[in-house]
């Protein structure tokens, strides 16, 4: 099937296409696989990792883009993006792939992207949207302490966010860039009782 990779229902497709051809049997499980043209790849990273979640994601994608969805917290590259792979994905970059590979020849490296969803995400379907905008929210004041960068999307007050965060046991004076994914879903979670 010929289509824009951000406008087909991959669902859709999937419900037409569950049976092997000449068998009854049905085929639960499907992998999401390409070479992703770069400036689509946050959009497309992000409907892949809309549930139903396939079974694994591979990509071949801007090499930076690879670093970041793998990145640790605590790192230069780690940012919402790698906060939103991971709450659902364990994510590992399989190996670069240099500019040279490809006609016409890129200006920046590419590395292949697998993402492998987590037995049990830390986050619930239901709770994906909102998650991401929280999380997005959090790393746009990456520069701001935690209190300061809840505050800014939740719209709650920087005082009473701090006293959520030290409740919580976590640092109000702590950059976001700190925390795990983990303690953003806790966030999240308390956060939506404010």
């Amino acid at each position: 099937m010929d289509g824009d990779a951000l406008r087909v229902d991959w669902h859709a497709l999937l419900e037409t296409h569950l049976a092997v051809p000449r068998s009854a049997l049905r085929v639960p499980r499907f992998k999401v696989v390409g070479n992703i043209p770069y400036y689509i790849t946050s959009p497309l990273i992000a409907k892949a990792l809309t549930p139903p979640l396939p079974e694994r994601i591979v990509f071949l994608v801007q090499a930076e883009v690879a670093d970041r969805a793998v990145a640790t917290p605590g790192s230069k590259a780690y940012g919402a993006l790698s906060v939103g792979v991971q709450a659902l994905c364990r994510a590992e970059k399989l190996f670069s792939v240099k500019p040279g590979a490809f006609h016409p020849m890129p200006k920046v490296a590419g590395a292949l992207l697998c993402l492998a969803p987590l037995a049990e995400p830390l986050i619930q379907p239901e709770e994906s949207a909102r998650f991401r905008a929280f999380v997005t929210g959090c790393f746009g004041r990456r520069r701001k302490q935690l209190r300061n960068a809840v505050a800014g999307a939740t719209g709650a007050p920087a005082r009473a966010v701090a006293e959520g965060l030290r409740a919580l046991g976590l640092d109000p004076a702590a950059r976001p860039e700190t925390l795990p994914p983990s303690q953003f879903v806790r966030l999240l979670r308390w956060s939506e009782g404010l």
